[in-house]
């Protein structure tokens, strides 16, 4: 929890302080926040359900609140992916991805904002639950028309694409809201088909415009590149389970990549093209001394016939010099 007004553009006197964690469910993926009920609500996607933060106990007027909550939780579909509040209606809705399995929920979890968060949990068991797309990853609500929409990534195939393009679930929320659940099963949304991993959405209300971002694509609604905004939790943190790793970030591949490449003998110029250097600045630290390097180098000049100090005079002696501490330092 981040104090924005000691911690902003302008102000940064806050910004060297670690912030304060709340402890929430497993893998939470997702924020919402609903000011009317004072809750934040969060997905954890291993978890099956959201946490619901009292944000009356932690705010940036009470950051030494935020370690000591324990918030209570509202079980929903099988991995939650996003949620989002139609504050008007005080209604929260949760697209059910299957987050952690192969992406293929069809659902989208709906409760009632007043009776269900940080304060009361008197309604969370009585839920709506509307069928939507395949693989609904991102939820936005439009409220100047109460209408929902989920993007929906479709199943995955092994290796974390998607199996076809992705689709937009248009969701009449007069009839699946927090005044009208037992309605939500019996919709049948509007379908619209979009690019390949509909990944993120955004809405312009004013201009009544959603954009969508295709992240298999790289593509947005306009065509414009995007960056893989859901990469970490879509791709990155299922691989690091898969080979058992942690505590590995993405750049730690690039640098990696680039000091085997030093390792294997690759020039300056090799290492600045794949990084996209311009100078050999950046590019000199990839070329470690290491005992590997060392040993290769020892290798390769140990073959050579090397001529008598006589012939080669003070670069042929210093050479040998060179040699014999390279291989001594090897054995």
């Amino acid at each position: 929890m981040i104090d924005g007004a000691t911690c902003n553009a302008e102000v940064r006197s806050g910004c060297r302080q670690r912030p304060p964690e709340v402890t929430v469910g497993s893998v939470p993926s997702s924020v919402a926040i609903d000011a009317a009920n004072h809750t934040a609500y969060v997905t954890n996607a291993a978890g099956n359900d959201v946490s619901m933060i009292n944000t009356l106990r932690c705010r940036s007027s009470n950051l030494a609140g935020c370690s000591a909550l324990r918030p209570p939780t509202v079980a929903v579909g099988v991995g939650p992916a996003d949620v989002a509040v139609d504050e008007l209606t005080h209604t929260v809705y949760v697209t059910n991805d299957d987050e952690m399995g192969p992406n293929n929920g069809t659902t989208m979890s709906v409760f009632n904002a007043s009776t269900c968060n940080a304060t009361t949990q008197r309604g969370c068991s009585h839920q709506g639950l509307v069928k939507v797309g395949t693989g609904p990853l991102a939820v936005v609500v439009d409220q100047s028309t109460n209408t929902i929409f989920t993007g929906n990534h479709t199943t995955n195939v092994p290796g974390g694409a998607p199996s076809r393009p992705g689709t937009v679930s248009v969701i009449n929320g007069r009839r699946c809201d927090a005044a009208d659940l037992s309605g939500c099963r019996a919709l049948r949304p509007g379908t619209v088909p979009v690019g390949w991993g509909p990944d993120e959405m955004v809405l312009d209300g004013p201009a009544h415009t959603l954009y969508v971002a295709n992240v298999h694509g790289d593509t947005s609604s306009t065509g414009s590149p995007l960056h893989h905004s859901n990469f970490y939790r879509r791709v990155w943190m299922p691989a690091l389970r898969k080979t058992g790793l942690s505590g590995m970030h993405f750049h730690d591949l690039r640098h990696s990549g680039n000091l085997l490449a030093a390792t294997a003998g690759a020039t300056l110029r090799e290492l600045m093209a794949p990084m996209g250097h311009s100078s050999t600045r950046a590019a000199l630290i990839y070329l470690h001394d290491s005992d590997e390097r060392q040993r290769k180098l020892a290798e390769a000049l140990r073959p050579r016939p090397w001529p008598s100090s006589s012939a080669g005079g003070v670069a042929v002696n210093l050479a040998r010099i060179w040699r014999a501490m390279t291989t001594a330092r090897v054995k």
